[in-house]
């Protein structure tokens, strides 16, 4: 089962999750292919990122600790400022992500975000879901090794979910969550093992 954010089988499963608020938008491009990350005040300590392929532009926004129209504002205008873009139609969506992993949960095998196979730091998660479609399948055919690759590819899992916990606790973000990020950069995590 492979679900991205949607809330309902996480709580069907009972898989432990937090809810992620945000805006997304689409629009057509001429500009070729591309994905960018942005950090800022306007992410809430999250990110935002811009990603297109062939002549779609898909633009998000969220946060773990809620999403604002304020926010969005300066996400705005920072798009307009820094890649001359904009977006007219931004749609508020609400989902969840784990914070806990499992390949098997009351007897479904998972794969991707709802199997604990994104980064719960960034929350990056596009890598970690091809890679756990291939154990997915794995496990139908060699369950031990299945079990191995998820263990190795979601073994700092934890870690770096306490160092996001700590990061929002301490003051001065614009110092301490640099710091941290330094930290968390340093731990392998799926697609950098």
């Amino acid at each position: 089962m492979a679900t991205g954010l949607e809330h309902e089988p996480y709580q069907d499963l009972n898989i432990k999750h937090t809810i992620i608020q945000g805006f997304t938008s689409t629009r057509t491009t001429q500009k070729p292919n591309c994905a960018f990350s942005y950090f800022g005040k306007y992410t809430n300590h999250e990110f935002a990122y811009l990603a297109s392929f062939e002549n779609l532009l898909f633009a998000l926004l969220f946060s773990r600790k809620g999403m604002n129209k304020k926010s969005l504002e300066a996400f705005r205008q920072h798009l307009l400022e820094s890649e001359n873009l904009t977006f007219d139609n931004w749609h508020f969506s609400t989902g969840c992500v784990p914070i806990e992993k499992k390949l098997v949960k009351n007897g479904i095998v998972l794969a991707g975000t709802i199997s604990g196979m994104i980064d719960p730091f960034y929350l990056n998660g596009v890598s970690a879901a091809l890679i756990s479609g291939k154990i997915a399948a794995l496990f139908f055919t060699d369950k031990k090794q299945a079990f191995r690759e998820f263990n190795r590819f979601t073994r700092n899992f934890y870690i770096k979910q306490n160092l996001m916990r700590i990061s929002y606790k301490l003051p001065a973000k614009k110092f301490s969550f640099p710091l941290i990020a330094y930290l968390n950069n340093h731990l392998k995590w799926v697609g950098v093992i």
